[in-house]
């Protein structure tokens, strides 16, 4: 018997791909930061993507963690400059 049916975990590859996934959208973010753009460019998006499919195997733990990480560090970069969603 199952405590809970839905409970995932994710590997340590699939979590250290993730963080490798959130490290470079981080890293995006701060690039165009710079560059004076404010808004959501393909880039941004495609690796916006690829952290949220790489999310999806990993625990509400790990999730949870992974999202505290990645919420704090684009708050940084988002505090009194604010990105545009693309329409």
């Amino acid at each position: 018997m199952t405590w809970f049916p839905d409970w995932r975990r994710g590997t340590r590859e699939q979590v250290q791909s993730h963080d490798e996934a959130a490290r470079a959208l981080r890293d995006n973010a701060e690039r165009e930061r710079k560059a004076g753009i404010r808004d959501e460019t393909p880039e941004y998006q495609v690796l916006n993507r690829r952290v949220n499919e790489l999310r999806r195997p990993l625990s509400p733990v790990q999730r949870s963690a992974a999202a505290v990480s990645l919420r704090s560090d684009l708050a940084d970069l988002r505090r009194g400059r604010g990105r545009r969603r693309s329409r």
